[in-house]
């Protein structure tokens, strides 16, 4: 009777002891396993973390600006403004008038380009103000347009000039205009910029410039 109870608590306490051990290894592994998953995490992190390089954007093309009567070349077309003015009332050869406040301009254009081109003015014409409020052309002002300066939506052929009118409604507070001409082409963006910031009011023109340049003076 007395040797099974030494043998009972000899197996008792290697059985405690071992378990004691076995707890006691699981515990050491758990910190060496949170530390080195902490070690493979570190890196990702800081990787994460860092900011990434933008690519450097290309500065923007310098935009000359040309006067009242100069010629500007605008990839393969050039633009002459040959007249710009501010008018109070527009007049047609018909009788019909129109009252507001308008820009009304005169240019040349020539196409250098080996391909037939058409001219939109809200596309390629852009008038702006001090403010840098965009107006388009007006177009209940069209019938105030001499017919061969009626270049809306009007093919241009290669080398080939042409002269054209284009008229903006502006509000009445609107002043230092600039009109902006590009390239015509659709993947491009050259452009020139005329200033109009001095131009003059004075009254509607319902002739061509040719006409007007061609008249003869009164006595």
């Amino acid at each position: 009777m007395f040797f099974l109870l030494i043998v009972a608590i000899v197996a008792a306490s290697t059985g405690g002891g071992g378990g004691g051990g076995g707890g006691g290894g699981k515990v050491a592994e758990k910190p060496k396993q949170e530390h080195k998953a902490a070690q493979q995490a570190q890196p990702e992190k800081k990787e994460a973390e860092q900011p990434q390089e933008e690519e450097p954007k290309p500065e923007p093309k310098p935009k000359p600006e040309y006067s009242v009567g100069q010629t500007a070349k605008v990839g393969n077309v050039e633009w002459k403004v040959s007249d710009a003015y501010l008018t109070n009332q527009l007049k047609s050869n018909f009788g019909t008038q129109k009252r507001g406040r308008f820009v009304v301009v005169d240019f040349t254009f020539t196409n250098n380009r080996s391909e037939e081109v058409t001219l939109d003015p809200d596309l390629h014409m852009v008038l702006k103000d001090s403010q840098g409020r965009e107006f388009g052309t007006d177009t209940d002002a069209l019938e105030f347009v001499p017919t061969d300066l009626f270049i809306f939506l009007e093919p241009v052929n290669p080398g080939v000039s042409t002269d054209g009118r284009v008229i903006y409604q502006v509000a009445d507070d609107a002043n230092g205009f600039t009109l902006k001409l590009d390239d015509v082409e659709l993947m491009e963006d050259e452009s020139a910029v005329f200033d109009l910031g001095n131009i003059p009011l004075q009254e509607y023109d319902s002739a061509s410039a040719s006409a007007s340049a061609s008249a003869s003076p009164g006595p």
